[in-house]
């Protein structure tokens, strides 16, 4: 029983972890590019990843 308790716990912490790591991805990162291009601030995450041609 006890066992059951656990794995059940263990699952639900998995299920919410990846929840909140697909939001994070889907919902704060663009956002806070869109806030990044909207000030025109060059962050240097950006031209470590722009490709200048």
């Amino acid at each position: 029983k006890a066992a059951g308790v656990v794995c059940l716990i263990g699952l639900g912490l998995s299920l919410g972890t990846l929840l909140l790591y697909r939001l994070y991805f889907r919902i704060i990162v663009p956002f806070l590019h869109n806030v990044w291009s909207a000030k025109g601030k060059n962050s240097l995450l950006d031209d470590e990843y722009t490709l200048y041609l």
